[in-house]
Formats: C-alpha cells, structure tokens, sequence
C-alpha cells in the first residue's frame, strides 16, 4: 500500500492551466475518486501520477519519496484506460501477459500469474479469444486484468465504467471494489459521473477548472458541500438554490418564513435537495405546522408543471413564488397522495425539512458553517 501526495502540482497546456497547484495528500490502501465536468484535470492528474506527464511546478511523492524523473514502468502502478488500449491482433492471454515481459519471470511462473488475475476478474474462460469478440464489459474486465498482472502498488483508472453498457456497471464496480480490497492496492479513480464516485471511492476530490473545490469522505461532498459549485454538480436532480434573508435564525424569502436557520443574519443563497423536500397536498394535516411549528417544517405552495417517473420515485417540478422547485418523492408516496396523486397544473404544498437545509453566501458562494461552529472555530 503506497500514499500519494501531490504538492503544489501544475500542469500547463500553452497557456491554459489544466492543473493548478494542486495538494492532496491520497490515503494508502484506499480508494481515491477525482470526480468533476469534464475537462476540469481529472485525467491530468492521473499521468502525473503514473509518470506519463511531468508536473511543471510541484512534486509528486510515494511515500514520502519524489518521483519527479521517475519513468512509468519504474513507478509501479497498474493503468486502466477508458478506451481499454487492448492489442487488437493479441488474444487476451498475450494482452494480460505483455506487462510481465518486462519483468524477471520464467513461461511458467508468468503462465501462473495469468491464470490467477484472468480468474480473479471472471476471463478465464476468454483467454483465447480476440478483443473484437468481446463485449464492452468483458473488454474492461480484460484491461483490468492487464493493469493488475505486475500485482502493483497503485492501481490507476481513468472513466473505466464510461463505455460498459448501465446493466453491468453495477457487476463491475462490485468487482473492483473486491480486487482493490483483495490486493490491498491505493485506487485512484477518474470520473465524471457521481453515482461511480461515490460507489468506489473512500474518498473523494471534486475537480473543476484545474483545481480541487472539495476533499474529504465521498458522503461529504453531498450533506455538506463546500461551495455552490461542489452542491450543484452532487445529487441529481441539481439542487434548488434560492436567495433568501437571515433574521434572527429565520430563513425568509419575501413574506414566506421556510425554516429556522442557525448561521448570521444578512442575505444568503438556501440549498435544498429535491429529496429533502415532501409534497403534500393543500388541507392535507401533514402541511399544517409551518416553519417554527412543532414540525420544523416550512410550506411553500405551487402549482405542478411537470411530473416525470423514475422507476421507484417521482420527479416533480412545481412553480413557487421562488420559482420552480423539484421535489423527488418515493413513487409509492407519490401515488398514496389523497384523495388522488396530483397532475399538471394541480395545486401543491412543498414541505420544507429545514435541518436539510444548506447556506451559502452570496457573494463567496461558499457554504456558510452554523453559528455554533463559527463560534468555536
């Protein structure tokens, strides 16, 4: 198991920075995930790290040691690419075994260390075939495969589910959570999907525009994002993002009160998540309360413009006086609306779960801490 730090690395492409002074200190033994829109450095980040760019400022470091001039082959690393880089005219025996022909080992001994990766990662029995007979899916179980046959310290993968038909992604992220685990390797993991990120890594950077906007255990950059930017590229559907006024703890917008709110008072932008919102129906008991009642609820009402299924819940957009809102109920909660669900242009009440709720300022845009903690940092 190796730890990876980055410290102060930057990349240039002419005179576009695609990596910015970036430090991050990648635990051992874990799984990192570089989450972020694409072409914001994620990719860049991973050939620094494998050796295959040169940071231009800054070092990157193994365990303390400086691997600036330090070759790939030399660093020890498995790379999985997104567009798998397969041999096309090997079988995928030869593509599993072209690595260790840079490495000390009799035919036998490297017959064997085949035969155990191809059985790890479910090929075995694909070892004589070509990759123009695969299936994207196999593809990538093969590339896996090839990246883990040098048994490395570090295992690198870039957007590795990206062309693995929705069905089998769940397969294979189980897989690599299991050889990562098995081989005790450092993961590091490029992708821009959220849902990948937040199933394989342990922890997770946020990465736009060259920089790191957030670090920290992959649940966090969605109960407590850091910025605007981190909250609106986490969770879909995207936050509903609102301005509201502080005054004394009570969060307002116009003459509706939505919730207690324990930060400074002044203007702020209110965050909340289409699931942490409740839909309720106008005379329903449920919406009764209000913001500072005994439910800690606050109540907006709308009227519905769109309803959109999603399998085992429902998307519902409503217009409010703050505008449009989404709110994602369980489509059993959803059809359990009485006297009956509501349809286009039918009446609603949007029920506010203010301890959900998020602050961020309005002119930083970064989160705003609760008043306890402001306090005490």
């Amino acid at each position: 198991m190796t730890e990876i730090t980055l410290d102060g690395v930057t990349r240039r492409w002419g005179d576009r920075r695609a990596v910015a002074d970036v430090s991050l200190s990648l635990p051992s033994g874990r799984v990192t995930a570089l989450v972020g829109p694409s072409g914001g450095g994620k990719t860049t980040l991973l050939m620094l790290i494998a050796g295959l760019l040169q940071a231009q400022e800054g070092r990157v470091l193994f365990d303390g040691r400086d691997m600036t001039g330090v070759p790939p082959r030399a660093r020890d690393i498995g790379f999985v690419f997104q567009n798998y880089a397969l041999y096309p005219h090997m079988s995928v025996r030869k593509n599993i075994a072209y690595p260790l022909k840079f490495l000390s080992l009799s035919r036998a001994q490297a017959d064997a260390r085949v035969m155990e990766i191809a059985a790890a990662v479910k090929v075995a029995d694909l070892l004589d075939r070509r990759p123009d007979a695969l299936s994207g899916g196999q593809r990538q179980r093969v590339a896996l495969a090839r990246a883990l046959v040098k048994r490395p310290r570090i295992l690198l993968m870039d957007e590795p589910l990206a062309n693995v038909d929705a069905p089998k992604r769940i397969a294979l992220r189980a897989l690599i959570r299991d050889i990562q685990r098995r081989f005790r390797l450092t993961g590091v993991i490029a992708t821009h999907d959220q849902s990948e990120a937040l199933a394989l890594g342990d922890v997770a950077a946020c990465v736009s525009d060259g920089g790191v906007l957030q670090f920290g255990p992959s649940a966090d950059l969605i109960m407590a994002p850091a910025s605007v930017a981190v909250a609106r590229f986490f969770g879909w559907p995207e936050i509903n993002l609102t301005p509201v006024h502080i005054e004394n703890g009570l969060a307002r917008a116009g003459d509706l009160a939505l919730a207690r709110a324990d930060i400074r008072d002044g203007p702020a932008l209110m965050g909340l998540r289409p699931e942490h919102l409740r839909l309720a129906l106008p005379g329903n008991a449920t919406a009764d309360g209000g913001a500072g009642g005994n439910g800690g609820v606050g109540r907006i009402a709308g009227a519905v413009t769109d309803i959109e299924p999603l399998a085992r819940e429902t998307l519902v957009t409503a217009q409010t006086a703050l505008g449009p809102l989404r709110v994602v109920a369980p489509s059993r909660d959803f059809e359990a609306l009485a006297p009956a669900p509501p349809r286009p242009g039918a009446a609603v009440v949007i029920l506010v779960d203010e301890a959900r709720a998020l602050y961020f300022d309005t002119a930083t845009r970064r989160r705003l801490p609760p008043l306890r903690d402001a306090v005490t940092s």
